[in-house]
């Protein structure tokens, strides 16, 4: 284990001890199971893990969100941000799980009509790309209005991309987030509204993925159930954080609440980022999936 992550670690550590209610977590403890239970438990949740999967390979949640949605989830922060470095100097702008990647074109069109001096790169990442033969699992609606499947408008979203990315307006990147990135490039923006942050199998290296492909001093803009990923420290039977309190213990990180309790600004304030290794020890299917993972005391 590096140094950064014993470092990581021994915050986590302090920060259980200095509260009682931490120290058990919103779930506590796991329960006592004997040989049976763990295998029947081990057997349900890897059966959830599958059907997840397969729900994610079908594009069956929102694809569709636009700049509006994404505006209002950052408390009017995240265009204006894009604005002011863009009058400056120019910006790369990732969305983390981008569906037919509606925020970024949009963003372009703002550019356009607005004449940015420096307009932005724009960079869809999703480890699949929608296409038409998706449509009819797209679900497009707006936040908090009834799920509604419109092929047409499926057609519609899915050619819009289509054409964005033949005119180089976006560049689509399709890439497995559990696994290690097969390009090198940096983002000085990025943002993570209900993406691989929220769905990843192996959140260690999606971590590694996400921050590592952040500029030094760049900004990730996130929103996600935080509660629904809990890390336990000191084994199963030991107490839990949730995912925002334990990025707020990771040295070069710098994490603001925007919002409410589900909106963050995470700044990287250093070049190399370290994390523990996690294990996935639990998984229960969701929009997103409720997660339990633990740290590997010894790599």
């Amino acid at each position: 284990m590096y140094l950064g992550a014993k470092q990581v670690l021994i915050g986590l550590i302090a920060l259980l001890g200095a509260s009682a209610s931490a120290s058990q977590g919103p779930y506590g403890a796991p329960p006592k199971l004997s040989k049976c239970g763990k295998y029947l438990l081990a057997k349900r949740d890897q059966e959830q893990l599958e059907e997840q999967r397969a729900a994610n390979k079908r594009n069956n949640f929102i694809v569709t969100r636009g700049i509006k949605t994404y505006d209002a989830t950052f408390d009017h922060q995240f265009l204006s941000r894009i604005r002011e470095i863009s009058q400056k100097q120019h910006v790369t702008l990732f969305d983390w799980g981008a569906g037919t990647a509606r925020t970024l074109r949009e963003i372009a069109e703002i550019a356009q009509k607005e004449n940015w001096p420096y307009p932005p790169r724009l960079v869809a990442i999703s480890d699949t790309l929608p296409s038409k033969g998706d449509k009819s699992q797209i679900e497009f609606h707006e936040r908090d209005k009834l799920n509604v499947v419109n092929k047409e408008r499926a057609h519609k979203e899915i050619e819009a991309m289509e054409q964005a990315i033949e005119n180089k307006i976006i560049d689509y990147k399709v890439a497995d987030g559990n696994k290690p990135l097969d390009f090198n490039e940096r983002a000085t923006l990025a943002a993570d509204k209900y993406g691989v942050l929220s769905y990843a199998e192996d959140l260690s290296q999606t971590l590694e993925n996400t921050f590592k492909h952040l500029e030094e001093n760049g900004e990730l803009f996130i929103y996600t159930d935080f509660n629904e990923t809990q890390i336990y420290l000191n084994g199963r039977n030991g107490g839990s954080i949730s995912l925002d309190a334990f990025l707020s213990q990771v040295p070069g990180l710098k994490v603001e609440v925007i919002k409410e309790a589900k909106t963050l600004k995470v700044t990287k304030t250093q070049s190399n980022i370290e994390f523990p290794q996690l294990r996935l020890i639990y998984w229960r299917l969701g929009t997103p999936p409720t997660r339990r993972y633990e740290v590997i005391l010894d790599n």
